[in-house]
């Protein structure tokens, strides 16, 4: 129903809305930067810049910074330059794909929600880290203000299940600092786990209670792998009993057993206990 917010006919728009003189931001990997569907009704790139927070090479491109700031990798802002490049990680499409559907020009029948947007895209390669990520968001929403001085929407297809979710991860307060500095919109995906239990919380009545936790990955490629984030609400110590293969450990805070690690302490931004328990690939 795209078209119905094009035309502005319908849902009781004042006008059609295509994304026209609105920045559209994407963090993600596997970008083609110079897919047919970028392109605008002349055949020119709607991309006005890429960043490659992971390139180890400039590849043609330049160092970019902030307020003084180097960021890591390097920038494309000149169509020349944006015209050398092929993909940020060839083994990946799905940058491609969440580009296209946000931001895909009109193609035959087919076109996204916002096919007149500006783009500027982050292609991470396959390192979604909170370095790269958190410098794409800086990057895509200074260059949409203060160069190109439009408004922007970022769009990030991508999460995780780790961490406290109560906005006081790193990552979260990057969002936090980025949206309220510069005016981004910025969209999170909420997972792909939407048919999986993937939490659990209980109150701890007294020493003796616990919760049970069971981990079981029928996918074979996962098989011997996994990890359990766990958030107290207060900086008070929670310990783990691990059974592994029918032993079983006693209580641990911190330390290993039967290859499995365990990390606990107090995170300093929100004074809660964390306990991170991890099984690496055998």
């Amino acid at each position: 129903n795209a078209d119905k917010a094009w035309d502005g006919t319908n849902y009781g728009l004042p006008q059609g809305y295509e994304g026209e003189g609105v920045v559209l931001g994407i963090i993600d990997d596997g970008i083609q930067f110079n897919h047919r569907a970028f392109l605008d009704d002349n055949g020119n790139t709607r991309v006005k810049a890429v960043y490659m927070p992971n390139a180890s090479s400039s590849n043609g491109g330049e160092r970019a910074s902030i307020d003084g700031v180097q960021l890591m990798g390097y920038q494309y802002t000149t169509a020349s330059q944006i015209g050398n490049l092929t993909c940020d990680d060839t083994s990946e499409s799905h940058g491609t794909h969440t580009t296209g559907c946000a931001a895909g020009s009109h193609v035959g029948n087919y076109a996204a929600m916002a096919p007149k947007a500006d783009l500027i895209l982050a292609g991470c390669g396959s390192n979604l880290s909170d370095a790269a990520i958190s410098s794409s968001v800086k990057y895509i929403a200074n260059y949409a203000k203060n160069v190109l001085q439009k408004p922007c929407v970022i769009s990030i297809s991508l999460g995780s299940d780790i961490g406290p979710h109560d906005g006081t991860s790193y990552i979260s307060r990057v969002y936090t600092q980025v949206a309220e500095q510069y005016g981004a919109v910025i969209l999170l995906a909420a997972g792909n786990e939407a048919d999986i239990r993937g939490a659990a919380e209980k109150t701890l009545a007294s020493d003796d209670d616990y919760m049970a936790i069971i981990h079981k990955n029928s996918d074979s490629f996962y098989t011997g792998t996994g990890k359990c984030d766990v958030w107290n609400s207060t900086s008070d110590v929670l310990q783990v009993k691990i059974i592994y293969n029918g032993s079983q450990s006693d209580w641990i805070s911190n330390g290993s057993y039967s290859g499995i690690t365990v990390e606990g302490g107090v995170d300093p931004i929100n004074n809660r206990y964390n306990l991170f328990i991890k099984k690496p690939y055998d």
